[in-house]
């Protein structure tokens, strides 16, 4: 049986600076213990939630009204049957990280947010 193993771009970029993910650290053990920022604990957190071949395209972090509510907006793709198929995943990143919504991106499919993430 082939393993695919995951193509996920390892950086995460916003106002000027960017954070790049050693090729290693998504792929230690899922209890992180790098003393990284929140971002990169973020960053590798939404690793785990991934199938191996899905690949994380960008990961965008939402406003929030809420102090303690950290909230991403992310693309992630995959190679289907026929075509590179995508989908938008809004992640919380509290004391778990989990998802809390998916929507599949089609050629036609247009988003506006507003709000709380």
């Amino acid at each position: 049986m082939k393993t695919i193993e995951s193509l996920s771009e390892c950086y995460f970029a916003g106002k000027g600076t960017a954070l790049v993910l050693p090729a290693e650290a998504h792929k230690s053990s899922r209890q992180s213990e790098a003393q990284g920022s929140n971002i990169q604990k973020h960053l590798q957190s939404m690793f785990y939630l991934l199938r191996p071949e899905e690949t994380l395209k960008m990961a965008v972090k939402l406003e929030s009204v809420h102090p303690n509510r950290t909230r991403y907006l992310v693309v992630v793709s995959r190679f289907g049957r026929r075509a590179e198929e995508s989908c938008l995943l809004g992640i919380d990143c509290n004391e778990k990280t989990t998802v809390g919504l998916v929507l599949r991106v089609l050629a036609d499919t247009a988003i506006t947010l507003d709000g709380d993430g």
